[in-house]
This record gives C-alpha cells, sequence and structure tokens, in this order.
C-alpha cells in the first residue's frame, strides 16, 4: 500500500499597519524590547519586529568608537600640542607684521653674510604663512 504524504497547512500571519506602527512605537520609546514585543503581540520573531522598526524608523546608525583610555588622552594631548602650536604660529606673525615696516632700514645696515642668512630667513617665514 502506498503511503500519502499529509502536508502541513502553515500559518500565515499579517499584521496591519495600525498594530505595526504600535509595536514599533513602543519598542523605540523603550517600553518594550523587541522580543518582548514579539512575544506580546504573537510576532514570529524579534528580527521581524526590527524590521519593521527599519522600514518605519529608516536607517538611523549611529557611530561609537570604542578606544582604549590612553588612546583618547594621547588624543586629547595632541590636539592640546597642535593649538598651541597654531596659537605660536599666529603670535610670530603678528609679530613679524608689526617688525616689518624696519626691515628696508634693517637690509641696509647688513653686511653680505648677514643679509643672505635674512633673505633665507624670510623665504622660511613665507612658508610658514
Amino acid at each position: 500500500m502506498r503511503r500519502v504524504k499529509v502536508q502541513e497547512v502553515r500559518e500565515i500571519k499579517r499584521f496591519s499597519e495600525a498594530l505595526k506602527r504600535k509595536v514599533v512605537e513602543e519598542v523605540v520609546t523603550g517600553s518594550l524590547t523587541a522580543r518582548e514585543a514579539a512575544r506580546l503581540y504573537g510576532v514570529s520573531s524579534a528580527r521581524t519586529v526590527n524590521h519593521w522598526i527599519f522600514l518605519q524608523e529608516g536607517r538611523q546608525t549611529k557611530v561609537v568608537r570604542i578606544m582604549m583610555k590612553s588612546e583618547a588622552d594621547r588624543i586629547k594631548e595632541l590636539e592640546a600640542a597642535l593649538s598651541d602650536e597654531r596659537l605660536a604660529r599666529r603670535v610670530l606673525a603678528a609679530q613679524l607684521e608689526s617688525y616689518e615696516h624696519y626691515v628696508p632700514d634693517l637690509k641696509k645696515r647688513l653686511n653680505t653674510k648677514e643679509l643672505k642668512k635674512f633673505e633665507e630667513n624670510q623665504k622660511k617665514i613665507e612658508k610658514l604663512r
């Protein structure tokens, strides 16, 4: 005798948009977790609830950097040193501008060797600006 395969009837649940919005709202506000909401409302899994959240809320990813404390401290130190150097550079540039009106008289007083060194320094200063 031949055995007949009995097919199981699968139940497919369709949830209304209103119910989906309610579930998403409860999970997003923090009153329920996705798993708790799935159990409470008879949803097959928390993944389905998370999918509804994704569809309604859109992709809202937040990048979180995780660093060792020493790395974070080192970054703060380097940023502080950089800002100090920038400030020092601004001060030197301001001093240079205030001294620039003396340059023509200074050039007249320098000998050839000092004048070459002065011009080299002027070129270095221009690179800093």
